[in-house]
């Protein structure tokens, strides 16, 4: 299974699509609060893919992707936001973004995610 840490400090707001990701099947899911948080568990987790809840927040949610990158330049990030995909992709360019999230992200989106995921990182380690 991928290990994939969800980084928010409203996990209601990501329960969609926590409850996706858990039904895909491909993800050993973790939480994180905060940003301290979020670099702690990268480190100690080795997780596949983090997931940035970035709604409101978009400036701070791509300066922690630079930071999880610093961590572990292998890891995947993906970033929950209300900005335009275009736009998004304009502002976080060159930090390698699988993909931005809708704030309504649900089964459809996790398993779009994992499906990514997979096609950069491989099948799920054992």
């Amino acid at each position: 299974m991928y290990k994939v840490l969800l980084s928010t400090l409203r996990p209601q707001d990501l329960a969609g699509l926590a409850a996706g990701l858990e039904k895909d099947g491909r993800a050993l899911l973790a939480w994180a609060q905060d940003e301290p948080e979020t670099l702690t568990l990268a480190q100690e987790l080795s997780p596949q893919l983090v997931v940035i809840d970035g709604r409101g927040r978009e400036k701070q949610a791509l300066g922690l992707v630079s930071k999880l990158l610093m961590v572990n330049a292998m890891i995947n990030t993906a970033v929950v936001t209300a900005v335009d995909e275009e736009e998004f992709h304009e502002t976080g360019e060159g930090l390698g973004i699988l993909m931005p999230l809708s704030p309504a992200a649900g089964d459809e989106a996790a398993k779009a995610l994992m499906d990514k995921l997979a096609s950069v990182a491989g099948p799920p380690p054992a």
